[in-house]
């Protein structure tokens, strides 16, 4: 009589096991049958197991099925979670926060001002995540050592996030050492990323004092306006020159949009450089005319 035994082999990838029955007599393969593979569970599974774990330890399903369902399940959750950030990000716009510029640029005057990374952050992150969001950024070297790379990052409290990049040179104005260069090239990053990826804005000027009223910027008249571009010829200043130069001191694009605030300074300095102008001329007269007479 021929005594059978079961020699199993699991292949868990396909998550089967192979029973074949052999003889003790010779080598003969009498019979080979394919079943599902149980897990060995050495306990009883707890409540805190996700479901098709479970019911994969529990033989009622395979490997390849939960692996499958569970794709499903993270791209139905990646859906939810992108709908809920826009959610709260509609509704954080509703009604979007005063950032108003705290910090002036000595450099080019009283008017001359722009807002803190600190006062960005303190504001726009304090409103944003009374929805759910919180802010973050991470740096990368790139290959060009004098540039730095700058992703801000918005997370809402469901999972989904999204990015803006900004790329920087190094900030070697005034007498910066390597540090400072860097630091200051991250700071100007921080801030216009986290404004570019929540969509705020900073105010040149604080006509409210407590901050929570409207606000309205007044700008030059037209008669203003006419008034500083018939300067221009008698400074030897060109239109394009000039607006640039407003464009670096004042973040305008044209002189259309001068703030009100700004015109007596802005006139005041092209009369200077008027009056520069006629003493150059009058001193250049006096030389022709010493030298005729010599």
């Amino acid at each position: 009589m021929t005594k059978e035994t079961d020699v199993s082999v699991v292949d868990t990838e396909a998550n089967e096991v192979e029973k074949t029955i052999q003889s003790n007599d010779s080598d003969v393969v009498i019979s080979t049958v394919t079943t599902p593979a149980v897990m060995s569970v050495d306990k009883e599974i707890t409540d805190d197991v996700h479901p098709l774990i479970k019911a994969v330890a529990e033989g009622q399903m395979s490997v390849a099925d939960m692996k499958e369902m569970m794709q499903l399940q993270r791209d139905y959750e990646a859906n939810e979670a992108r709908k809920a950030f826009i959610h709260a990000m509609a509704k954080a716009k509703e009604n979007p926060p005063k950032i108003v510029n705290d910090l002036v640029n000595q450099q080019y005057g009283e008017y001359a001002t722009y807002s803190s990374l600190g006062n960005i952050v303190e504001v726009g992150g304090k409103h944003f995540s009374q929805f759910g969001f919180f802010i973050r950024w991470a740096f990368e070297e790139p290959a060009d050592v004098n540039k730095i790379i700058c992703d801000c990052i918005i997370t809402h409290e469901r999972g989904h996030s999204e990015t803006v990049r900004s790329i920087g040179p190094l900030d070697d104005s005034g007498k910066k050492n390597p540090l400072q260069q860097r630091r200051s090239t991250k700071t100007y990053l921080k801030i216009d990323t986290f404004l570019a990826v929540t969509g705020l804005s900073s105010l040149r000027f604080d006509t409210d004092d407590d901050a929570n009223g409207a606000f309205e910027e007044k700008l030059i008249t037209d008669s203003q306006r006419a008034e500083l571009i018939l300067l221009l010829p008698e400074t030897e200043g060109a239109t394009d020159i000039f607006e640039k130069w407003l464009n670096d001191v004042y973040k305008i694009e044209c002189v259309e949009e001068l703030p009100a605030e700004a015109f007596i300074r802005v006139l005041t300095a092209l009369k200077k450089k008027k009056r520069a102008r006629e003493a150059f001329v009058a001193d250049l007269a006096d030389e022709e005319s010493i030298n005729e007479n010599s």
